[in-house]
């Protein structure tokens, strides 16, 4: 009869920490779980990844891959503080940009021009790399393109339509020859 009790007196206490609300457990739950970044960037940074890396009959594109959800995700946890920095700033710059340049936001325009601004990003790349001196650190674009390189490539979708993907290759090859079939995926 005492275990029964015990038992009973354990799903209790159980259950009711479950029903308590999180602020009087001890939990905290944030409104949006990147703090570096707001609600809407997921939405922005989905559309610039898709005008880099866009939807095709083969493949579906960045935005599929939810590689915006991703890139903060990278960034609060796996950027340093100067890349995040400089990050954070590119990506408040490039907003208030858009939003002086067209009057409206990025996932407003159309298609011709969110091709002229990320042209832009990659002009203003362009000329920091030939003017950068050894130890510079990398600039806004630079980051996010590789950032969202990286996203989609590692992402399912990316790694098994955009490239050949085998879960376990077979015998080593050394010399094949390339008959310009799709890169293979790791």
């Amino acid at each position: 009869m005492k275990r029964r009790a015990a038992l009973s007196s354990l799903s209790v206490i159980a259950g009711g920490s479950l029903l308590l609300p999180p602020v009087l457990s001890g939990c905290e739950t944030a409104d949006h779980p990147y703090a570096l970044f707001n609600r809407g960037d997921t939405q922005l940074l989905n559309d610039i990844a898709e005008t880099i890396i866009p939807e095709t009959p083969g493949s579906p594109g960045a935005k599929a891959a939810n590689v915006g959800g991703f890139i903060q995700r990278y960034v609060t946890n796996c950027f340093s503080p100067i890349d995040q920095k400089i990050f954070l700033d590119g990506f408040a710059n490039l907003k208030a940009e858009i939003d002086k340049n067209f009057g409206k936001r990025f996932t407003s325009l159309s298609s011709a021009e969110k091709v002229d601004v990320v042209r832009g990003l990659e002009n203003q790349r362009t000329e920091h790399q030939r003017n950068a001196i050894p130890g510079t650190p990398p600039n806004f674009y630079h980051l996010l393109k590789s950032t969202i390189l990286f996203g989609y490539f590692t992402s399912e979708q990316g790694a098994t339509t955009a490239l050949r993907y085998v879960p376990v290759p077979g015998e080593q090859k050394g010399i094949i020859p390339y008959n310009g079939e799709k890169a293979w995926a790791l």
